[in-house]
């Protein structure tokens, strides 16, 4: 039984469901639909998928994930949890993009960090992130990229709990431009 959920937790489905309920919900924290069947068929298009889009609901409230609340009417409110948000901003770390402009501004984005030996684990998950985001290693605590990156670089200082030890710079002139400007193409 135990690797049945497991396989639930870990489907595409379950982290579609979740993720679509969990950064709507993270903008009113609360939904409100006329009935659990209306969430369903927003997920499923036959009767067979049906059951199987209740029970992962059902399994990510279990997990604490989200709650949901039902009306004598019918009505549902699910609420996303805290453990639920935390989940929600995973998934958008997985999905976090730097959209390349028609034309660059010459202006490079430069992050620092001193991040303490205590927080290990927060600085390497810093560096993994954003040489996923394609940021320049320009020392190991220097990263620098070419594009408007201010709002990904936020969440993720925060997302972390490592805000203070950041510094996020916009500079128009840098040693080692050419080796950036090649690396980046711009």
């Amino acid at each position: 039984m135990r690797t049945k959920l497991k396989r639930i937790d870990n489907s595409t489905l379950a982290k579609s469901i979740f993720a679509t309920l969990a950064v709507s919900a993270l903008f009113g924290t609360i939904l409100v639909f006329p009935s659990l069947g209306y969430i369903i068929k927003y997920f499923a298009d036959d009767k067979k998928k049906h059951d199987y889009v209740k029970r992962v609901i059902r399994k990510l409230e279990r997990q604490d994930l989200l709650t949901i609340s039902e009306k004598p009417d019918g009505e549902i409110t699910i609420t996303i949890t805290d453990s639920g948000k935390q989940k929600a901003l995973t998934y958008q770390l997985e999905t976090m993009k730097i959209e390349k402009p028609a034309i660059w501004d010459n202006v490079w984005r430069v992050v620092i960090f001193d991040i303490p030996e205590g927080q290990k684990k927060a600085r390497n998950l810093l560096r993994h992130h954003l040489k996923r985001l394609n940021f320049f290693p320009l020392q190991k605590s220097v990263f620098v990229h070419p594009f408007h990156c201010k709002e990904q670089v936020d969440f993720l200082k925060h997302n972390f709990g490592v805000a203070n030890y950041i510094t996020y710079m916009e500079v128009k002139s840098m040693d080692k431009q050419n080796l950036l400007r090649n690396y980046f193409q711009v």
